[in-house]
């Protein structure tokens, strides 16, 4: 279930597989009028996240997307205190690439932690201008 908080939207995802899917779904219908790069990067990074929520805790991800006139900040939040580490790999590494490719791509990321034990890992990327009524040329 999706609550909208005026322009932050939320939605609590479960231990499963399919959430990487379902969270995909979500932040593209969420950026609907934006540019398919633009939504491609922000599904990209979000899978990331909701990825390392899935393989490294126990706890449900809840993830959290808020837009901005300029950008869209994606936060995804669960219930352990331990931040995730930016680490380098090597060529062969099957695993491990995922902050570094949240690193490469957002224009910003961090860590915040909440008051429950746990944090949010979080990431801020631009968006294309939205065309309003006042930038239409006029007939």
């Amino acid at each position: 279930m999706v609550q909208q908080l005026g322009g932050t939207e939320t939605v609590g995802l479960s231990r499963d597989p399919r959430s990487l899917a379902a969270a995909r779904h979500w932040v593209a219908d969420a950026l609907s009028d934006q540019p398919g790069a633009i939504v491609d990067v922000v599904m990209l990074l979000t899978d990331e996240l909701v990825a390392n929520v899935l393989d490294h805790t126990d706890s449900d991800p809840l993830l959290r997307l808020t837009l901005a006139p300029d950008r869209v900040r994606v936060e995804v939040h669960d219930a352990v205190r331990t931040s995730p580490v930016l680490r380098e790999t090597d060529l062969w590494s099957s695993r491990g690439r995922g902050l570094q490719i949240v690193d490469g791509c957002a224009g910003r990321w961090g860590v915040e932690p909440t008051a429950d034990g746990g944090k949010y890992v979080w990431f801020e990327t631009g968006l294309a201008p939205v065309p309003t009524a006042a930038d239409q040329p006029m007939a």
